[in-house]
């Protein structure tokens, strides 16, 4: 990010291509780092086909062993959901819809993902072409647009384990929202659930301590938000 604020663009390609070998994720924010390029086709190209090739070699061990269900990378990214708040919720609001029109129940989770994910893929490209990296003067916006996008992705994620606040910390230093600045405490309570999986009562207390954790910070963020229109709105 900081490359790519300083107009190096290919660079900054190359390192978050890097970045994606260690979690896919990151291979998310290419797009805002590739637009600016696009008045210089040849490094695009040559970016472009730089990430491709690292995906490749990123994907290649996983494509050798099989793409099945016994793969931790399948199942990851079809089964794995663990405290979070949010998509159980959004989840079971499309299996509702679904179940309506006799689709499985697999089927139905699996569209919930799928619809997070384009979700977030659509808004990457939003601000990839309203607030793109290509001059200094709006690294103030793009900046911005890097750090709510890294929000959104972990307030929407399936899996969020404590150490996935590791991605958005760095963000709070330029923007301390306090809907996330409350997850350093309240991270901890996730490891309540170890305590409760040795009594055999992880089930019966998952889902509270998921909303132990996260009503604060939602409550926190709408709070922030619904302050911030009133600020925009009020009279000068």
């Amino acid at each position: 990010i900081y490359l790519a604020m300083k107009g190096l663009y290919a660079r900054s390609s190359f390192i978050l291509s890097l970045a994606a070998s260690i979690k896919f994720w990151p291979a998310l924010l290419l797009p805002l780092v590739w637009k600016p390029l696009l008045k210089r086709p040849f490094i695009l190209c040559v970016s472009i086909i730089l990430s491709l090739f690292i995906g490749a070699v990123i994907v290649w061990p996983f494509l050798q062993s099989g793409l099945n269900e016994s793969s931790g990378l399948v199942a990851y990214g079809v089964k794995w959901k663990t405290n979070s708040a949010f998509f159980p919720l959004f989840e079971s609001l499309v299996l509702f819809f679904t179940d309506l029109f006799s689709f499985s129940q697999k089927t139905g989770s699996l569209l919930a993902r799928a619809m997070v994910g384009l979700f977030l893929v659509g808004l990457v490209f939003w601000f990839a072409f309203t607030k793109s990296l290509n001059s200094k003067n709006q690294n103030e916006r793009s900046l911005f647009a890097l750090s709510f996008i890294c929000f959104t992705l972990f307030l929407l994620s399936p899996a969020q384990f404590p150490w996935y606040f590791v991605w958005v910390a760095p963000f709070l230093v330029f923007y301390p929202l306090w809907g996330f600045v409350v997850l350093v405490p309240f991270m901890a309570f996730y490891y309540l659930g170890f305590y409760f999986n040795t009594q055999g009562e992880l089930r019966d207390y998952k889902f509270l301590l998921s909303f132990l954790i996260w009503l604060p910070v939602w409550g926190l963020l709408a709070f922030e938000l619904l302050n911030n229109r009133r600020r925009s709105v009020a009279p000068v």
